[in-house]
């Protein structure tokens, strides 16, 4: 592409265009033909470059153009990593695949060591996970409500006129719901 002052010498240092200043002898550029059919051959190499067909009729080809031509595809040289992009604080695939495998699975997960999760607040019923935190203070509660005549199962089956075979038989069904 040509700047105005490679055609004249009517243009200023930079090499572009004056309106000049005819009291101090100083011309206004002078447009030339060389530079206007450069002009003409830039804006319609980049009309037939992108695929179109030059048409007089139609006052934005130039601007169909730079759309066409601008498109991601159309690009090359594309960054394909992180890395490439100026990206260099973030994960790739292949790391949060590494990660997310180490995960438990939503469904069927099977825990191991000590997990721990939030206690529920006291008189919760409903289906979050109880912690023993929760059931202890639960059972504390309820003994501590019993008068103390009551506050174990000997002394709560004594009061209700248990034997001691109805006692064994009540704390082995205590203890098959306490494994569930």
């Amino acid at each position: 592409m040509q700047l105005i002052g490679d055609s004249t010498n009517t243009a200023n240092g930079s090499k572009e265009f004056t309106q000049g200043q005819p009291g101090a002898g100083v011309d206004a550029t002078i447009i030339t033909a060389a530079w206007l059919n450069a002009i003409q051959r830039e804006l319609v190499n980049l009309v037939i470059g992108s695929g179109l067909t030059l048409d007089p009729l139609d006052d934005s080809q130039l601007l169909k153009a730079i759309k066409k031509t601008q498109t991601w595809a159309s690009i090359t040289g594309k960054p394909s990593t992180l890395v490439g992009y100026g990206i260099t604080d973030a994960y790739t695939k292949a790391q949060l695949d590494l990660l997310l495998a180490a995960k438990l699975p939503a469904a069927n997960a099977a825990m191991t060591g000590t997990p721990t999760c939030p206690t529920a607040m006291p008189g919760t019923a409903n289906t979050q996970i109880a912690n023993t935190q929760f059931v202890e203070t639960t059972v504390r509660a309820l003994i501590g409500a019993a008068p103390g005549a009551l506050d174990t199962l000997v002394e709560l089956a004594a009061a209700l006129g248990m034997t001691r075979a109805s006692q064994r038989q009540l704390r082995m069904r205590l203890q098959q719901r306490r494994r569930c």
